[in-house]
């Protein structure tokens, strides 16, 4: 369970970047059926972007676990 949180992470938060890009296109699929107003699918680059700084800072850190995991491997070596 604990083996590889690099990994995980980064995989972790490649799932979390695809689900909140489809919560933001239905999201704005259901406003654009309440408003009527073709200036609404605007919000779909703003959640692919907000997606993507969302999920930066946890591919980041998993990143930045894999290769203290490398360092740690080739010092041990």
């Amino acid at each position: 369970m604990f083996n590889e949180p690099g990994k995980k992470l980064k995989a972790l938060a490649k799932v979390f970047f695809v689900l909140s890009i489809l919560v933001g296109i239905i999201a704005t699929l259901i406003v654009y059926a309440a408003v009527q107003n073709g200036a609404v699918f605007l919000l779909i680059p703003v959640s692919i972007v907000g997606s993507w700084l969302s999920t930066i800072a946890l591919y980041a850190f998993g990143e930045l676990c894999d290769n203290t995991a490398e360092i740690r491997r080739s010092l041990n070596k």
